[in-house]
């Protein structure tokens, strides 16, 4: 078989052995009738569960658009929903700013300035700074007590709305409109705990979504309107949902669960190669984390080998740097727990994988530095090809930052875990009566 990957900003070709290869998951493909802009203007014209979003504000209105800047093509998704807001409810756009976080992708953000119709020239670009005590107010408290702040851009508008990438994710478990605008859009103690809350509950995504609060803040915060936007298997728009943003999301999930995700066979593979997402610009280490993550889940607790396809090559952040220092030992992974660098989750699933597995990584790293975190260096796709002639069962996975992989339940004294835990508490249950 001869695959053409994408990773990064890099294309190439591979051959794999089609009696050696078990599986091969892509993702889905768009559409190709139907444009982004068309998308766009389809979902504003016919909102979930909402009015149409111009009727939501009037003429004096200051507007916030939260956005996700890691969208590729952010100027055509934000583009036609500004002139909606202008043209139709005559809202200046000097009154509308776009806010997004300074972990946004600057290529993104250049992107989406130099992208906008001159008559948007007035649209303020807003960059928000968790770390900054002056860029966030005091929302409210949750129904755990957690004080919650947001950008000072958002609570100081008359109406705001967010533009989210709709995909698995580390941090939420599923990114959307309300985990676009919590935590990322808060302050600095805000995503430490989110982060470790995230190494703490990532084994289930639809459980740390539930304890990241993202949905009660985003009530509490008066967001009503949404918009989420999928991408396919080459990083094309492939649906947009605008409307009431619990709405979104959840057709949102459906479209999730249904293309994105992998279930992982009885008979696990013993080499997977795990190649990173497409993009306008080069990946980065969060990409390769994710990409680890799945491929462990596939391998399953007899290990195994991975390859990572990246084009990544900015230098290890400070967590990464802990194992290049100490080792990708137990200890390490136990200290990168209580570590407040914002790379931690990926120095976490880097050390993990290598703690238990061999690790390949074809990156634009220089040998050393890929050594050095525990990883053996690749130079080429051909030098993949060899490492899969050496394989009897391979599952090559695309975007595979971007999958989530169920894993099996396992069974307890003869019975699925789940209904094990269920009959106990019902045992624990009946006790207390």
């Amino acid at each position: 078989m001869r695959a053409q990957l994408r990773f990064g900003a890099r294309t190439g070709e591979i051959r794999i052995d089609d009696s050696r290869l078990s599986n091969h998951f892509r993702g889905p493909v768009a559409d190709e009738s139907i444009s982004t802009e068309g998308l766009v203007r389809q979902a504003i014209e016919l909102p979930l569960d909402a009015p149409r979003i111009h009727l939501a504000c009037t003429p004096e209105d200051r507007i916030a658009i939260v956005l996700d800047a890691d969208l590729p093509d952010a100027a055509v998704i934000v583009g036609p929903m500004i002139e909606s807001l202008c043209g139709e409810r005559g809202i200046p756009p000097e009154q509308i700013s776009i806010v997004h976080t300074d972990a946004a992708s600057r290529g993104n953000i250049d992107d989406l300035i130099e992208s906008l119709p001159d008559e948007f020239a007035d649209v303020q670009i807003i960059e928000h700074h968790p770390g900054d005590a002056q860029s966030v107010s005091y929302l409210a408290s949750t129904s755990a007590g957690r004080r919650i702040y947001l950008s000072r851009s958002i609570i100081d508008a008359d109406f705001f709305f967010v533009i989210s990438e709709c995909v698995f994710d580390g941090l939420t478990g599923r990114r959307g409109p309300s985990s676009t605008l919590y935590p990322a859009m808060s302050n600095a103690e805000s995503l430490l705990y989110a982060r470790r809350l995230a190494i703490d509950h990532r084994a289930s995504l639809d459980l740390l979504h539930q304890r990241q609060d993202c949905e009660e803040i985003a009530y509490m915060s008066g967001l009503f309107y949404g918009v989420g936007v999928s991408r396919d298997a080459v990083g094309q728009v492939d649906h947009v949902w605008l409307g009431k943003f619990d709405s979104v999301q959840r057709a949102a999930n459906l479209h999730l669960d249904h293309t994105w995700t992998i279930n992982r066979a009885e008979e696990s593979p013993d080499l997977v190669v795990a190649v990173c997402s497409p993009s306008p610009h080069a990946g980065s280490w969060s990409n390769i984390g994710a990409a680890l993550e799945s491929a462990s889940r596939l391998l399953g607790p007899d290990g195994g080998k991975i390859v990572i396809v990246s084009d990544v090559a900015e230098n290890p952040g400070p967590a990464l740097q802990m194992i290049s220092r100490d080792g990708a030992t137990w200890e390490t992974i136990n200290a990168l727990r209580e570590s407040e660098e914002g790379d931690s989750m990926a120095a976490i699933q880097c050390a993990e994988a290598v703690n238990s597995m061999t690790v390949y990584l074809l990156s634009g790293m220089a040998n050393d530095v890929v050594e050095s975190l525990g990883m053996v260096p690749v130079a080429s796709l051909h030098e993949i090809e060899n490492l899969t002639r050496r394989a009897a069962r391979i599952y090559l996975v695309e975007n595979a930052d971007r999958v989530h992989v169920n894993v099996p339940k396992v069974s307890i004294y003869g019975k699925q875990s789940s209904e094990q835990i269920e009959e106990e508490q019902s045992d624990w249950d009946d006790d207390d009566e």
